[in-house]
């Protein structure tokens, strides 16, 4: 197992599929303190998140000059101030931290910069390939995904991925 640092959207994207029990692929689990506070919109607690995941979630404060000059250059204006806090708490963890994100400019960011990222549809596979899910159970959460979450992708990814899929 690894460590993540996750962003809002995958932590969202599975409890809209009643899929936050795969997050058990991960040994720790870290948020950063803004990524907290849009869970908490969607009525998301920690104490609720934790028994739903069965793991501890990490709730990092990231100082605002560590993250801010971000948002303020050409790389990272595609951001939100959640996503430049997760970007910048990468920056300070160790280099096998896998860092969780479903929104493309920053995992593009992170890319560039050597990190191993993995969207909602990652971790469901990951927690088939550790034997959480069984592959009915992964086809039809991924299925899921694509029709009853917030997750926005084009029917090219989906096609593809349910391509993958078959593979398995």
């Amino acid at each position: 197992m690894s460590d993540a640092i996750s962003d809002t959207g995958p932590i969202l994207h599975l409890h809209e599929i009643q899929r936050l029990a795969t997050l058990a692929v991960f040994d720790t689990l870290e948020i950063s303190d803004l990524v907290e506070i849009e869970l908490r919109r969607f009525d998301l607690t920690m104490s609720w998140l934790e028994k739903a995941a069965g793991r501890k979630f990490v709730v990092s404060h990231v100082e605002p000059a560590v993250w801010e000059p971000l948002l303020a250059s050409s790389e990272g204006a595609r951001l939100q101030a959640a996503d430049a806090q997760v970007a910048a708490l990468a920056s300070l963890r160790a280099s096998d931290f896998v860092i969780l994100t479903d929104d493309m400019a920053l995992r593009k960011l992170l890319e560039r910069r050597g990190r191993s990222v993995a969207g909602t549809v990652g971790v469901l596979v990951r927690a088939y390939r550790s034997n959480l899910l069984g592959k009915n159970t992964l086809v039809t959460s991924i299925e899921k995904l694509f029709s009853e979450s917030t997750l926005h992708t084009g029917p090219g990814f989906r096609r593809y991925v349910l391509s993958l899929l078959e593979g398995l």
